[in-house]
């Protein structure tokens, strides 16, 4: 897409274009599985291939970090490689969890993964994004886990593209009001404007601080 004034909601056919972006986000999900793990119920008497059997009416809960995470399945596991999802019919593209399978799978997968692609094709027409350099730990994500896999400590840089004036720290605007501007389009005509556009102006950053981290939006 070209670099448009106002941001583009993207169509079906400007998708079907960004394949790549697709893999990205399947690994993305594999090597970080949101849900690590999930229950299900035995519904009968049913014997493994080692021989144990499971009763029916037991509580299983499968490891979906585990299985995602497997060498067997994914060789070199903690390798972030989108290009493993490229061929569909391969083995580590029928590994592939995140939403489980068969008739318990997950009703919305269809609409998470069309969510994710629109909204990432929208946010990378205005923004660049970098791991900043002064995470705890730059080089390897930590994590925290309740059932949610999420990122701890974890500081986003956001650069506007092709805005320029200085750098310099501000206040912190809520996150909530900083991604509905973002994502509302009547945003790029009229409001940011009048709300984001006085915070650039003055002060050059905008930082939003998250329960998931930190992250500074700055103009470039």
């Amino acid at each position: 897409m070209d670099y448009p004034k106002n941001v583009q909601i993207p169509t079906n056919d400007q998708l079907k274009k960004m394949p790549f972006m697709d893999i990205v986000n399947k690994e993305s999900m594999r090597i970080m599985t949101t849900s690590s793990e999930i229950q299900r119920l035995s519904y009968f008497d049913h014997t493994l291939s080692n021989g144990m059997t499971i009763p029916k009416n037991t509580p299983i809960f499968l490891h979906l970090w585990g299985v995602h995470h497997n060498p067997s399945a994914f060789p070199n596991p903690f390798e972030f490689n989108p290009n493993r999802f490229e061929d569909i019919s391969n083995q580590e593209s029928k590994n592939w969890q995140p939403f489980i399978s068969g008739n318990r799978a997950c009703i919305g997968s269809t609409f998470s993964l069309m969510e994710q692609r629109v909204t990432l094709a929208m946010l990378l027409q205005k923004f660049e994004f970098s791991i900043s350099s002064d995470n705890p730990d730059y080089h390897k994500l930590r994590i925290g886990s309740l059932g949610i896999v999420r990122p701890k400590d974890l500081s986003i840089r956001v650069e506007i593209v092709k805005v320029p004036p200085e750098l310099k720290n501000i206040p912190a605007v809520p996150l909530f009001t900083f991604f509905r501007l973002l994502l509302d389009k009547r945003c790029f005509r009229d409001k940011i404007d009048h709300y984001l556009q006085s915070y650039f102006n003055e002060f050059g950053v905008i930082r939003v601080f998250t329960h998931l981290g930190r992250m500074d939006c700055v103009y470039r």
